[in-house]
């Protein structure tokens, strides 16, 4: 990476003294920020231990119209949110397909159809192109949960409909997918577009790494999932 795209600064004690006249310059946390960092710290909280007595989403939802009641932020702050907006949108419904899809028998039905496309290969070549079709529809989604409720399943579905298949190392290499698939693109994730917008990475740059280290990534995986995994399961 170093090499690829060299960091402007290039001595760490520049961003130390940068955050430091930042925070100067700011001042001392006002009384809506305060109000905000104790939403954040008991959200938090219920998220970690209260999961027995109340669903994370209502959490999430009365730390919104608290904020809202507490004038943390305002109505418009929520409804110009087009990013977030898009993301709720978009993840309910992938969730909610893959929900009725995996319910109707519909990915257990395809993921025999794969396999049966691909019955005549050894397992090594149909679990390395099972893998490798599933690290590159990545670029079709633009969150890591929808892509995995969506995808995830199907995969392992067709890994399922063939015995000769290790599973757990099959698991473990999706698992692994899913997570270094997220530097594909500036939508991968929901860090994603924070970074992307940032302006720091040109979109030819941000799109151009993604493809590199992707294929990096994708390289190691195949190798590690192969040769390094399967000594871990014994």
């Amino acid at each position: 990476a170093y090499v690829l795209y060299p960091p402007v600064l290039k001595s760490g004690d520049q961003v130390p003294r940068w955050a430091e006249t930042e925070l100067q310059a700011m001042g001392p946390l006002c009384s809506r920020e305060k109000r905000m960092l104790g939403l954040m710290v008991g959200a938090l909280v219920l998220w970690i231990f209260g999961g027995d007595y109340i669903d994370a989403a209502m959490v999430g939802y009365s730390v919104v119209a608290l904020m809202l009641l507490l004038r943390i932020i305002c109505w418009d702050d929520i409804v110009s949110n087009k990013a977030a907006w898009n993301v709720f949108f978009w993840l309910a419904s992938l969730i909610t397909l893959a929900t009725g899809l995996n319910n109707t028998g519909f990915i257990s039905w395809f993921g025999k159809l794969l396999a049966g496309s691909l019955s005549g290969y050894s397992p090594t070549m149909v679990m390395v192109a099972l893998i490798v079709v599933f690290y590159l529809l990545r670029y079709f989604f633009a969150s890591a949960t929808a892509y995995t409720s969506a995808l995830a399943p199907m995969m392992i579905a067709a890994a399922l409909a063939m015995p000769e298949i290790p599973l757990p190392v099959f698991c473990l290499m999706v698992g692994a997918a899913i997570g270094l698939g997220s530097i594909l693109t500036p939508y991968a994730t929901g860090p994603s577009p924070i970074y992307y917008g940032s302006g720091y990475l040109p979109t030819a740059d941000y799109w151009r790494l993604g493809a590199i280290f992707g294929l990096i990534f994708l390289v190691l995986l195949v190798i590690t999932g192969l040769l390094w995994m399967p000594v871990v399961l014994l």
